[in-house]
């Protein structure tokens, strides 16, 4: 739980002070790596940030001290692909499904806060009471007829006609639908902005920390030892008793020229080191690059809602939608298509049960697509940033990228056919799954649309209790019709 709450806390933190740091980063102090170009310099000095670099050392602090208990059984299953075996084990629900739900949180809660805050900068609430004083103004001239719930609702909907009306209905629909808009979008995007900066910094440390290991581990060193002897040879076989590919690499320099090749060796480790700097550098831009979009369009999917709160949920579209049928003049309103029968025989349509079940299942899928494309950007970010690597340094330090230089929409293509097409990439997906059945929580615990107050936001519960409550409101509606119907009076 500590390392949930830290990931929540650190990723909404980063939202705000991260961006404002790699703002100013990026202009002020970006990477003077030459190996880069333009763009991968200044984007990668806006991930790398000193804040968010610092918070996320204070994330891995805190998992190094308090991390998850793993037996060998679950680390074995793991190694073996068969992470599914691992379901009811701590280290699972602990690694990738609280992990998994602290970045929700905290960007949740980064979302709620500019949400709020824009609501109050673009005063959504202000047009909606200026919308109603028009609609009221309107039905008491004679040019309206109905209430002003009714009225309002078909006005958003764009279903009231406007000839003959005051204008100022027209121009604050368009307000309250822009401002809506705009909130809706920002705060979607500052939300996901922290989360996608600390994956970002994930996979760069990850890949600069597995390509050191690499290359001064006995075979890396072997393979670096190889490599500058052949180069050697290529440019002066004469120090050479024969070609080093020919035998034992290692006995086929002259004595005398050891020294040169210990020189040689230096500096090829100093390049290769140069090179991990860089391909972490590019690995930290691009991934970010590549989850931005990723997390931007699943969390507009899934949350944006909770983020920004519309007409229907300041006004309660329980008491809406049954004001405006209940009066039985013009069913053509919003939700009205779900009303159907004939004549004084209404009742909820079947016809919305396969748009109603797609909308509860799918903040589950858009959260298991989400959590599989982000292994693939990992995936893609690293092939894209080790082929350069393995190019520049004339071998394959990175033995998983390509040697020569792949072009980054080809890297993408393969980062994704290698992430859905490898079984253990699934255990992110199952997790991304679970979570968005769950949902996050509301933080502020205010109102859903049916008037209740909810403890999460997102997730198959809250669908289903809306779902239900519009039902219940749309059959009241139809009653309603009904004995309209048989009892004109």
């Amino acid at each position: 739980m500590a390392n949930l709450g830290t990931i929540a806390l650190t990723t909404a933190v980063d939202a705000y002070a991260g961006t404002a740091a790699g703002l100013v980063n990026m202009i002020v102090n970006p990477e003077a790596d030459p190996n880069l170009n333009w763009a991968e310099r200044r984007l990668a000095a806006y991930v790398n940030n000193p804040i968010s670099l610092t918070l996320n050392s204070i994330q891995k602090t805190v998992k190094e001290h308090m991390p998850t208990y793993q037996t060998d059984q679950y680390r074995q299953n793991i190694a073996e692909g068969k992470w599914h075996k691992n379901f009811f084990t701590a280290g699972f629900w602990g690694e990738a499904i609280l992990e998994n739900a602290g970045f929700t949180m905290g960007m949740a809660a980064s979302g709620k806060l500019t949400g709020a805050l824009l609501g109050r900068l673009t005063n959504v609430g202000k047009h909606i009471n200026i919308l109603e004083k028009h609609i009221s103004n309107g039905i008491k001239s004679g040019q309206l007829t109905g209430t002003v719930q009714q009225n309002t609702m078909k006005a958003l909907a764009g279903k009231l006609p406007t000839t003959g009306l005051d204008k100022g209905i027209a121009e604050a629909v368009k307000n309250i639908k822009r401002a809506s808009a705009i909130n809706r979008n920002i705060a979607t995007a500052v939300a996901v902005t922290g989360e996608a900066r600390q994956e970002g910094i994930n996979s760069s440390r990850d890949y600069h920390e597995q390509m050191t290991q690499r290359l001064n581990s006995m075979e890396g060193q072997r393979e670096l030892a190889e490599k500058t002897l052949y180069d050697m040879f290529s440019k002066n076989p004469e120090m050479f008793y024969y070609s080093p590919l020919e035998g034992d690499p290692f006995q086929s320099i002259r004595p005398e020229y050891i020294e040169a090749f210990n020189q040689k060796l230096a500096e090829n480790q100093a390049k290769a080191e140069e090179a991990i700097e860089t391909a972490s550098s590019r690995v930290a831009s691009i991934n970010f690059a590549l989850n931005f979009p990723i997390l931007y369009g699943s969390s507009l999917w899934q949350f944006s809602r909770s983020f920004v709160k519309g007409y229907d949920t300041q006004r309660g579209f329980r008491n809406n939608i049954k004001a405006a049928l209940r009066q039985a003049d013009d069913v053509a309103l919003p939700g009205a298509e779900r009303v159907g029968g004939k004549l004084g025989e209404y009742t909820v349509s079947n016809a919305g049960r396969l748009r109603r079940a797609g909308r509860i299942i799918g903040n589950p899928l858009a959260e298991m697509q989400e959590e599989m494309l982000q292994e693939a950007a990992t995936e893609a970010s690293s092939r894209y940033a080790g082929s350069r690597m393995n190019s520049f340094v004339g071998y394959k330090l990175d033995p998983e990228s390509e040697q020569e230089e792949i072009g980054f929409l080809n890297s993408v293509f393969n980062g994704i056919l290698d992430t859905y097409g490898d079984w253990s990439s699934y255990e992110a997906g199952f997790a991304g799954l679970f979570m968005g059945a769950v949902g996050s929580p509301n933080f502020t615990f205010s109102r859903s649309a049916d008037g209740s107050r909810s403890v999460m936001d997102g997730g198959i519960w809250q669908d289903i209790r809306e779902i239900r409550s519009q039902t219940q409101d749309l059959q009241a509606a139809a009653d309603a019709i009904n004995n309209r119907m048989k009892d004109p009076t």
